[in-house]
């Protein structure tokens, strides 16, 4: 699949990909998207510093690009977990919370996630069965 194609299928997950925390974030989506809609990009990675600069400057946030929107903190979070389906669509009333507050909660992991998991000396490479689902 040429990065064109991957491109067009527009629900693309960026994240820390030295943080621990996140990158078991991205194996817990692989794992449980059997439809395989889902892409992903490293916040220090080409693609996400080529598409998305500012949103690549914090990198205690996750950011969920999807049908030509950008979700970050909790919203993205959330509404991942929704388009993942099958029973992790119970999340969805928690989007009709208002972001500044869901977002407190995230922001207080995301300050601790490098003591709640060990920091990576180096990006997260994927395995040869999953090289097709990262962008760089």
């Amino acid at each position: 699949m040429s990065i064109g194609q991957k491109e067009d299928r527009q629900q693309v997950v960026l994240f820390d990909g030295v943080c621990g925390m996140c990158n078991a974030s991205v194996d817990f989506i692989l794992n449980r998207d059997r439809d395989k809609k889902f892409l992903f990009s490293a916040l220090q990675g080409k693609f996400a510093n080529e598409q998305f600069p500012q949103e690549c400057k914090d990198l205690n946030t996750i950011i969920y690009f999807r049908n030509g929107k950008i979700l970050r903190r909790s919203s993205a979070v959330l509404q991942i977990l929704v388009d993942l389906g099958g029973p992790w669509v119970v999340v969805w009333p928690l989007l009709l919370i208002p972001a500044f507050l869901r977002d407190l909660f995230y922001r207080i992991i995301a300050n601790s996630r490098h003591l709640i998991s060990k920091k990576r000396a180096t990006c997260r490479l994927p395995s040869p069965e999953e090289k097709d689902r990262f962008l760089d």
